[in-house]
Formats: structure tokens, C-alpha cells, sequence
């Protein structure tokens, strides 16, 4: 059996049996956002997002493994659920928890396999999970970190960056237009604990970073140079688009099995690299109106949803 079942319990630990991975296989630890809670009724990850199988009215909860073909002989899943219900900021607070979870787990992982390539792939608030567990990880720990329209700060992604630098670790930062308003409403909502700081929707940019927007022509053409065909957005605003596009699940399996490596698709994006520019400010405006900054991010999230989702940041 290649995909197993984690959930951190809120404190900090976890809980999971990992011994039926192979210690042979790259192993790939998947992380949600908000709004799932391990356990629940309704909006238990295991049961939906990470599960071999499923039937989950809402399209952006069908499972991962199967969109990824992961969680196989060739390459082993882990689905790591934690707490991310209640308000915005509770969830926040608990994503730095279970990232000192996560963590632990890595370790245990490295050790029982000290050869086994570990990748790391995070929607949303899961980024900040993913982030928070590769700066208490030892440098080099993980091969590969996905973030998909990552709901956290460019510092911290920055120092993340750095912990690593020296060894093969890529970050890959994955955005498009379509998340520009939740990237606004992030800053708006989270308040950047540095005003400085900016949403990793507007960038990143290192020596072991990529920034692949998938709502730009170009970087587009050249995904389809390196064989992966991902079509134009489809939608304005889309919270889930960096995994509901036709051909993400094909690429991110691609820097997962190692067809694709992390560095080629670096030196293909190479001279696409932007620096930080605002998430749509007129979108954002129109999203904070009168109201909070939170309501305006349930508003939106409720407005934007696809067809069959629920209107959640996830």
C-alpha cells in the first residue's frame, strides 16, 4: 500500500502508521487549506482530497492521487490532514502547528529511509504548513516543496529558501491571475506581520525558486516546450485553478518521478522571472467594500467558487 493516512492533532503531534511505504519510492506529502478538519463528517481531507477513491460533490475536493497518479508502487502519497476550521486567523495559527508536526514527520520519514526523495505539495493555507515544517527541517531534507496559490508571506518563503540553499531543494511557487483577489485579501485579512511583506502569489525569486504563473502566454509556451501542454485560464477569479487545470496534475507528478527535474524547468522559466506587482488591486477593492476583510473573503469565496465547490479557501 503506497498512500497512507496522517493527521496532526492540533498540538503539535501526529498520528499515522507509516510503515507501509516502501522505502524505495519518492514519497509525496500532501497538504490541504482551510476548512477540512481530519475526522469530520463533511470536510474530513481523508475521506475526500486525499482518498484513493471518491465521490465528493464538490470538484475541488476530488482526490489528488488520483489527479497526480500518485500514491503507487512508483511513487508513494501521504495525506496529511490538521484542524483548519473556525475563523480565518484560528486556522492561520494552527497551519504554524501543524507544520512543527509536519516537521517531526519528515524526520521520521529521513530516518527510516535516509535515501527516499521526500516532496512536499501544498494548496493555499497548506503552503504555510509546508513552509513552517522546511524551516524547522534540516537543509536538504526535502527535494521538492509545490506550492499551489499559496496563501503566506514572501519573507517567510524567503528565509525558507535559504535554509535550504546548497543542497537540491527547489521551491516551487505556483500562481495565476485567477487567485489575485484571495492574494489581496490575504495580505488584507492575515495583515502581513511586516507591512513590507507581500502574498507569494506576487513572486519569489532565488537561486533555488521558481515562480510559474500559469496565467501567463509565456510561461505557458514554454511548459509546452518541456511537454506539458496546460490550457489558458478559463475563469477571472479561481482559488483552485493551479490544480483544476487540465495538465498541472501531469506536470507536478513529472517534478514528483523526476522526468521533469526541478532545475530544467527553472532554466526554462529562467528569463520569465518577474519581480513582486499587485494582486489585482481593483478586485480587491471591490471585495473589502464596506465590510471586514474576513467577509469579504467568505463574499468572494462563495461568489467564485466553481461549479459543484464549496465556498471555502482551501
Amino acid at each position: 500500500m503506497a498512500l497512507v493516512q496522517i493527521s496532526s492533532d492540533g498540538t503539535g503531534f501526529w498520528q499515522g502508521d507509516l510503515h507501509p511505504l516502501p522505502a524505495s519510492a519518492p514519497v509525496v506529502i500532501m497538504l490541504h487549506g482551510y476548512k477540512y478538519r481530519p475526522g469530520s463528517a463533511t470536510d474530513c481531507p481523508h475521506t475526500s482530497l486525499f482518498a484513493r477513491h471518491s465521490n465528493h460533490p464538490a470538484l475541488r475536493s476530488r482526490p489528488w492521487p488520483v489527479r497526480l497518479r500518485i500514491g503507487t508502487p512508483r511513487i508513494s502519497a501521504v495525506g496529511f490532514g490538521w484542524p483548519a476550521r473556525g475563523s480565518l486567523w484560528t486556522a492561520w495559527r494552527q497551519a504554524e502547528i501543524a507544520g512543527s508536526a509536519l516537521a517531526d514527520l519528515i524526520a521520521r520519514l529521513q530516518h527510516d529511509a535516509p535515501k527516499r526523495p521526500i516532496h512536499l505539495l501544498g494548496h493555499s493555507l497548506g503552503a504555510r504548513v509546508a513552509l513552517t515544517a522546511l524551516r524547522h527541517s534540516a537543509p536538504g531534507a526535502v527535494r521538492t516543496a509545490i506550492l499551489l496559490n499559496g496563501a503566506d508571506f514572501d519573507r517567510h518563503a524567503t528565509c525558507v529558501a535559504d535554509h535550504h540553499r546548497g543542497t537540491p531543494f527547489h521551491l516551487i511557487n505556483v500562481t495565476s491571475r485567477e487567485n489575485a483577489v484571495f492574494d489581496a485579501l490575504t495580505e488584507l485579512c492575515l495583515l502581513a506581520p511586516m507591512r513590507s511583506e507581500r502574498a507569494i502569489g506576487r513572486g519569489l525569486s532565488g537561486p533555488n525558486t521558481v515562480t510559474l504563473r500559469l496565467d501567463h502566454a509565456e510561461d505557458r509556451k514554454r511548459l509546452v516546450g518541456l511537454g506539458f501542454d496546460v490550457p489558458p485560464p478559463d475563469r477571472s477569479i479561481c482559488h483552485w485553478s493551479t490544480y483544476l487545470r487540465p495538465g498541472t496534475g501531469a506536470l507536478y507528478r513529472a517534478l514528483f518521478d523526476g522526468s521533469l527535474p526541478a532545475h530544467r524547468l527553472r532554466a526554462a522559466l529562467s528569463d520569465t522571472q518577474r519581480g513582486s506587482a499587485p494582486p489585482a488591486p481593483d478586485l480587491a477593492a471591490q471585495a473589502i467594500q464596506a465590510q471586514s476583510p474576513a467577509s469579504s473573503f467568505s463574499k468572494y469565496a462563495h461568489a467564485t467558487a466553481p461549479k459543484g465547490t464549496s465556498p471555502v479557501m482551501s
